[in-house]
Formats: C-alpha cells, structure tokens, sequence
C-alpha cells in the first residue's frame, strides 16, 4: 500500500515539475500567441516588438553556394509586385489598422530561398512613443499569421547573382509593410 502511494506521489511531483519547466521555458522566450514567438527588444529608449514564425520547415539557413562551394552574393534584390503586397494589406486590414501600423514603423523580415520563394516571415513593430498596452490592444496576431501566409504565397524577389549557383540557399531580406495607403492607386 505505501509502495502505490509512494509511486503516485512520485508520478503526481513529476508532472508538477514538468509543467513549471514548460512555464519557465516559455517565459524566457517571449509570450506566444498562434504560430508567433513574441519578443520585446528595447533599445536607446525605443521598443521593438516582434512577432516571429515559431514552426518552420527550414532548420538550416544556409546560403547559395557556386561550383567551387563558395557563397554565391547577389548584386540586386527586387522584390516583385509592390502592388500586390498593398493589396494584401488592404484586403486583411482595415484602413484605421493600417493608418495605426504606418505611425510603428513596421518591417516584414524574410528568410528568401536564392529562388525567390519566401519561406518565413516575421513582423517588426517600433512602438516609440505609443504603450506596450495600447498596441497590444490594437494588434491582431490572427491577422498577421494570415499576412504571413500571404506574402508567402504570392510575394516573391527576383534575385541577380554573382556567379551560377550549384546549390541553392537562403538570403534575409526586410522591407517596410504598411505603405499601401501611401501609394494614390488604392482606394478603400
């Protein structure tokens, strides 16, 4: 009798510690909210949040390498249809979001295979001079988790290289989100 209830103590303080190593493991890293690891960084008195893809298939982020395995640079990046991209964010955000997001000075941080293809994406909010809470009150991770979905389907670069490339890689590129209502061809 007092080996069973020795073995379901045991069983029940193991549970208990693996569910504050499992708290205490998430805090460190940042809050999580959907496929986004959440993370404050603060800096010369301002603050950037940042919403990154937690799930990835890309484990190595290597780059391209040319016939002699060497790095394979590229001479220009552009990335194609700046039209498109303004039309996702008017299609997933309302006008009031997106006036919002320009004032935080947002960035769309991407890993881009050397073939143009977008394969994660991360957003980059400078909250200077607006409160943690307001912004997280204003802010949908739901909607960015679609954004990045998004970019990844139908946002792409055109890369110019160096040399030829024998084994392809990755590149990261950034590029500033949120202008749509800058450019005088969208209308809501």
């Amino acid at each position: 009798m007092c080996k069973i209830i020795l073995i379901a103590m045991k069983t029940k303080l193991l549970i208990v510690i693996g569910f504050f190593f499992v708290i205490g493991s998430n805090g460190q890293k940042g809050m999580s909210e959907n496929d986004f690891l959440i993370e404050k960084k603060e800096s010369n008195g301002e603050t950037v949040i940042s919403f990154e893809e937690k799930n990835n298939c890309i484990s190595s982020f290597g780059a391209p390498l040319n016939d002699e395995g060497q790095i394979v640079n590229f001479i220009e990046s552009d990335i194609i249809s700046r039209e498109v991209l303004d039309s996702l964010e008017c299609t997933i955000f309302t006008k009031e979001e997106i006036l919002l997001f320009e004032d935080y000075r947002c960035i769309a941080n991407v890993i881009v295979s050397s073939t143009g293809q977008i394969v994660k994406v991360s957003f980059s909010f400078n909250i200077f001079g607006h409160s943690e809470k307001e912004f997280f009150s204003k802010i949908s991770a739901d909607k960015l988790q679609l954004f990045s979905q998004k970019i990844k389907e139908h946002i792409s670069f055109d890369f110019s290289f160096n040399h030829n490339i024998k084994k392809h890689g990755y590149y990261n590129q950034g590029f500033l989100i949120f202008k749509s209502l800058c450019s005088e061809k969208l209308i809501f």
